[in-house]
């Protein structure tokens, strides 16, 4: 039932995040409705020990619409060059950290951040780098701390990556 309730929660979260991104209402509801029915949720939802997918996928979410409010500024402050309030660049950090501590997958938020400043706008790329920094640094301290736990727990990690070719990885 809480899986279930997650992933509801994150499917208004995946419209709300699509809608600020394009400001199309529709395009965001059927990807929405897209998220919340395709088959490949069943796991994830149903079942009790993926609940850190459904969980991380809260955190995420509510990471990338805090960024997103940081990133479009109040009519207020439209004519000037400042972003928004700092506090929801600390929110979405803090929700990114939150989805970091549910499940290591969480570290591609920096570069989905970065895709996101891409889509907005494109010819100011560079002002957004900084605020950046907070989020890779994270996501390498925690990618570091996943596989220095996975070894401790005896997977190979040698052994694993060698399975996949350079271009597999791409």
């Amino acid at each position: 039932l809480l899986g279930l309730a997650l992933h509801a929660f994150n499917a208004v979260l995946v419209f709300r995040f699509l809608k600020g991104l394009t400001g199309k209402s529709m395009a965001g509801f059927f990807a929405a409705v897209l998220f919340a029915v395709h088959p490949m949720q069943v796991e994830a939802v149903s079942w009790a020990a993926a609940l850190s997918t459904v969980l991380f996928s809260t955190f995420y979410l509510l990471s990338l619409l805090a960024y997103l409010q940081w990133r479009s500024p109040s009519k207020e402050q439209a004519g000037t060059s400042a972003s928004g309030s700092p506090l929801w660049l600390g929110l979405s950090i803090a929700a990114f950290l939150a989805a970091c501590l549910s499940k290591s997958a969480a570290v591609t938020l920096p570069l989905v951040l970065v895709a996101v400043d891409f889509y907005l706008d494109k010819n100011r790329l560079g002002k957004f780098w900084l605020s950046k920094a907070p989020y890779f640094a994270g996501a390498l301290l925690f990618g570091l701390y996943t596989f220095v736990t996975r070894e401790q727990e005896g997977h190979d990690i040698a052994v694993t990556s060698a399975a996949f070719t350079a271009m597999d990885r791409f």
